[in-house]
Order: C-alpha cells, then structure tokens, then sequence
C-alpha cells in the first residue's frame, strides 16, 4: 500500500498510520522533525512515534545551522540510542571546546546514518532547471494598504477575543506574514476568525489547524521561563512591514 499525506495530515491521523505495517516511511522536508527533542514540538513528537516501528528515510535539502541539538533532534528519529539521551549529548558535544575532535567523533557515528549528496555530485543524472531570479517591484494598492492598516489596527488592541490568549503573539506573527503575502492568503483565515466570534465554530482553545506553517513558525521563536514567546529580531524585522518586493524565479 503506498500513501501521500502532508505533515498535519499524519499528526492527525497518528493512531491508524501507526497500525499500518509500512515497509518504509519517506519524510521529505525533513529538517521540520529537526526540534523533536523540544517538549513542545507536538507535531514531530506524534510522527515519531506514530512512524516507530517502521524503517524510515528522511529527505531535507535545508542546512542545520541554528544548533548542534538540531542533528541530535533528527538522528532520534531514525535511531533514538544514537546519540543517548540529550543530557549526554549536550555534554559530549554542545560543550565540546574541541570543533575538531567533536566534529570527527559525529561524523563517525553519523556515517552509517547521514549521506550528504551534492547537486555537482548528481549533475550527470538530473538536469537541473537553470533559474534566473529577477526582482520586482510590486506597490500595493490604496484598498491593500487599508486592509494592511486595518488588520495591524485590530491586532494592536488590549484584548482580541477571536485568538487563545496564550497564543496571540506568535498568532499575530502569523496573521502578518499572511497579510504581507496577499489579500487571498488571509481572506480565509479573517473568515474563520468572524465566525468564531459570531459564534458560528465552536471557541477552541487552539487554532493551529487554521494554519499550516504555525509549527515551523514557531520554532523560530524561542520560549522563555514561563511560557513567553520571544522573537528572532531578524524574524520581526522580515514580516513587520507590508511586502514590496517580490523575487521571481524565471526559467528558460
């Protein structure tokens, strides 16, 4: 039997994908399951065990370079006696002075677990797209700059019904990425928020099923001692102004 579901597809349907005898569990974009250590990472946690007894290949093409742990978070996916627990590997290698000798001894338990293929390494099998990226300016119109206005507005208010108040923050963030990305991206989203608060859905205590990239947002932000979420100032400074210019990626 083969199947092909997204991320919060599996999370959602844990318990049967954990019953089904896979021969083999392909995780493409992989480098999402990286935080799988974190208490909190509820999705990368429940796939990990839901995908537990089968033999599994993780596909990712984005660079770990935030953190050690990140490899360590990974390899437990596919071999959670790797590496030990992570007490043991924060001591072993996160605070390794020695780059050289920390750096060899991963490499060496890793080479029976990691390949690394490089796109020159590959070039006589595939013929990659050529691609020429152009930018270009884009000015939003007068209705798209009231609707910016008037969302950041709303937003800013003491009390906001329509979001969990233990998630306002990074669900505002999220909010303003759609917003800075076009009308069609939020029009849904403001719809669901209308409706709660009409009372139309029923109030949840979490919205993460309205949007599907609030996991990998949030692992940008960083929980502080008693459950405050701070913010990457590189992030902020990313999504805190309306998008003005648009990088196209063209292909002759």
């Amino acid at each position: 039997m083969r199947s092909l579901c997204s991320y919060h597809f599996a999370v959602a349907r844990a318990e049967e994908i954990s019953r089904v005898p896979w021969d083999l569990v392909v995780v493409d974009e992989a480098h999402r399951l990286r935080n799988v250590y974190k208490p909190t990472n509820k999705m990368a946690k429940s796939i990990r065990e839901a995908t537990a007894h089968a033999s599994k290949l993780l596909l990712t093409a984005t660079p770990l370079q935030n953190s050690l742990l990140e490899l360590y978070g990974l390899a437990s996916v596919i071999d959670e006696h790797i590496f030990g627990d992570l007490p043991s590997f924060r001591e072993r290698f996160v605070r390794d002075s020695s780059a050289v000798s920390r750096n060899g001894e991963l490499k060496e338990r890793l080479k029976t677990l990691c390949t690394r293929t490089l796109r020159k390494q590959v070039l006589e099998y595939i013929r990659f797209t050529r691609r020429v990226p152009i930018t270009q300016e884009f000015v939003p119109t007068p209705e798209e700059d009231l609707l910016y206005e008037e969302v950041s507005e709303y937003l800013r208010r003491e009390v906001l019904l329509a979001l969990p108040s233990g998630q306002r923050t990074l669900m505002t963030l999220v909010l303003r990425k759609l917003l800075a990305s076009s009308t069609f991206a939020i029009a849904g989203t403001l719809r669901g928020l209308i409706r709660r608060l009409e009372g139309l859905e029923p109030r949840l205590e979490s919205i993460e099923e309205d949007f599907e990239a609030l996991d990998e947002i949030e692992e940008e932000w960083e929980v502080e001692n008693g459950g405050q979420l701070r913010a990457d100032p590189r992030l902020l400074r990313r999504v805190s102004a309306t998008t003005r210019r648009v990088k196209l990626c063209w292909s002759p």
